[in-house]
């Protein structure tokens, strides 16, 4: 089931900073632990994320957290989505464009694959080896990125 509204308390105040370097936030969460504050971070280019670039984001945010929580015990894992992920969010087709997915649609039992032409606020419009179709993200059961021959 994919999620419209989940939406991170740090995500107004890195977005635009990760975003100035040319990167895209897949997925944020934070949560406090006792007197901890633990980040998971998920970041995206198209031509790929490095270690380099887990690192460069890593070392620009971390004094912002630290800045925005006011608390110096932090916890964050800066990583890259992989190349099978499931997408989770309905604004994570508008970052992935113009890569491989496949789509579970409810009451269907294959798999809906294609290349990710575009998305609006309700639905994603996938370009398949024979048509475009255009997919309602309340019919989504799942996502997921991948590689797949017939698309190509």
């Amino acid at each position: 089931m994919l999620k419209y509204d989940e939406v991170d308390e740090l995500l107004p105040e890195l977005e635009p900073v990760i975003t100035g370097m040319g990167i895209s936030i897949v997925e944020l969460k934070s949560r406090r632990v006792k007197s901890s504050f633990q980040v998971r971070l998920i970041i995206y280019k198209p031509d790929g994320i490095s270690v380099e670039d887990c690192s460069k984001v890593y070392k620009t945010i971390f004094p912002r957290i630290e800045l925005i929580t006011e608390n110096r015990d932090i916890n964050l894992e800066v990583s890259s989505p992989g190349i099978t992920r499931n997408l989770k969010h309905v604004r994570e087709f508008t970052v992935f464009r113009n890569k491989e997915v496949k789509i579970m649609v409810k009451d269907k039992n294959d798999w809906e694959r294609g290349i990710i032409v575009d998305s609006g606020e309700e639905w994603v419009r996938i370009r398949t080896k024979d048509e475009e179709k255009r997919i309602a993200f309340d019919e989504i059961r799942k996502a997921q990125l991948g590689q797949d021959e017939e698309v190509r």
